[in-house]
C-alpha cells in the first residue's frame, strides 16, 4: 500500500507530488529485506496488478452503511461480466468481483475495528488501528465511504487502459497518477451505479407524488399504464431491487417477460431522469469529479 509506506495508514491519501516519497520508502523497506534495487529502477518497473481507491467523507448525517444498502439495489451481473456480488459485514461492504477485477465499496471506519479475518483491509498497521479511537472522538462522527477498484490481472489491466485511452504495460510511475485513478474509479462508478441513479436513487417521493411524476413524464400515457409503471418502479426500489424482482418473475413467467419488464423499467428511468438524485449520491458524484486526496 503506497499510503501505508508514507503515512503508515491508508485513510490519509497521497498526491502525485509524493511519488518520490513513495519510491524512497519502498527502496528503504526492500533494503531491509535484503533486496537492493536502485530507486530509478523502482520507478520504471512494470506493473502486473494494482488497486485504485478514494476515501469519501459523507456529510449531513448520511452513513456509509445507509449508502451501501442503497447501492445494493443494482443488478451487477449486467456490467463487466461480473459474476458475483456480496453484501457483507452486516451491510457495511459491497463487493462485486471476478478473478480478474473487482469493485469494492465499504465503510472504512467500521472496517478498522473488524477482525483481520472479516476486514476488507486485512493488512492494517497498529498505527492505523489506533486511528479509530481518534476518529470516533471527533465532535461529529466521521463517516468514510471507500471506493476501490482492484485490477488483479495484467491482461484485464491492459484491456481497461486501452479502453480508457491510456498506454498499456504501464510502469509504477505511470500508474501513480491521480488522473488515472479518478478515470478508472469514475468509469466503474458510472457504468455500475450512475446508470441506475434516476430509478433507484431518486428522492423518496410518496407513492402518489411518484404517480404524478410518471403522469407528467409521459403526458400521453393512459392511467392504467401509468399505474403499471408506478408498480414497476416501486417493485424495483423495494428490497434488493432488480435482482430480486427478476428472481420472482422468472418463477412465474418466461424469460422474455422479464426482459420486457426490464425494458419498461429502463424507459421509465429515462423519463424520471429529471428527478434530482438523493443528496448522498450527489456527494459521491462531486467527490469523484473534484477528486481531492483525503
Amino acid at each position: 500500500s503506497a499510503p501505508k509506506l508514507v503515512y503508515n495508514n491508508n485513510i490519509d491519501e497521497l498526491a502525485d507530488a509524493q511519488f518520490e516519497d513513495v519510491v524512497r520508502a519502498l527502496h528503504d523497506r526492500l533494503g531491509r529485506m535484503g533486496i537492493l534495487i536502485p530507486t530509478a529502477r523502482i520507478s520504471e518497473m512494470t506493473v502486473s496488478a494494482f488497486h485504485y481507491s478514494n476515501n469519501i467523507a459523507l456529510e449531513n448525517g448520511y452513513t456509509s452503511q445507509y449508502v451501501i444498502s442503497e447501492l445494493h439495489k443494482i443488478n451487477p451481473n449486467k456490467w463487466f461480466d461480473l459474476s458475483r456480488a456480496r453484501f457483507t459485514n452486516d451491510g457495511q461492504s459491497l463487493q462485486i468481483y471476478t478473478q480478474s477485477h473487482s469493485f469494492v465499496i465499504y465503510d472504512k471506519i467500521a472496517d478498522l475495528i473488524r477482525s483481520k479475518k472479516r476486514a476488507i483491509d486485512r493488512d492494517q498497521t497498529p498505527y492505523q488501528l489506533s486511528l479509530f479511537d481518534q476518529l470516533v472522538k471527533r465532535p461529529e462522527s466521521l463517516e468514510i465511504l471507500r471506493l476501490e477498484v482492484r485490477l488483479s490481472q495484467k491482461r484485464k489491466m491492459n484491456s481497461l487502459f486501452h479502453k480508457l485511452g491510456f498506454a498499456q504495460d504501464p510502469t509504477f510511475k505511470d500508474v501513480f497518477d491521480a488522473s488515472k485513478s479518478k478515470t478508472v474509479l469514475s468509469h466503474y462508478w458510472e457504468s455500475m451505479m450512475s446508470g441506475n441513479a434516476a430509478l433507484l436513487f431518486a428522492h423518496a417521493l410518496t407513492t402518489k407524488e411518484l404517480f404524478k411524476q410518471i403522469l407528467l413524464a409521459h403526458r400521453s400515457i393512459k392511467t392504467k399504464e401509468a399505474i403499471y409503471r408506478l408498480g414497476l418502479v416501486e417493485l424495483v426500489r423495494d428490497g434488493n431491487g432488480m435482482r430480486e424482482l427478476r428472481s420472482i418473475l422468472e418463477k412465474h413467467a418466461k424469460d422474455r417477460t422479464w426482459h420486457r419488464r426490464a425494458a419498461d423499467a429502463k424507459e421509465t428511468q429515462a423519463a424520471l431522469a429529471n428527478l434530482k438524485p438523493r443528496e448522498w449520491y450527489n456527494q459521491i458524484q462531486r467527490a469523484l469529479e473534484s477528486y481531492p486526496p483525503f
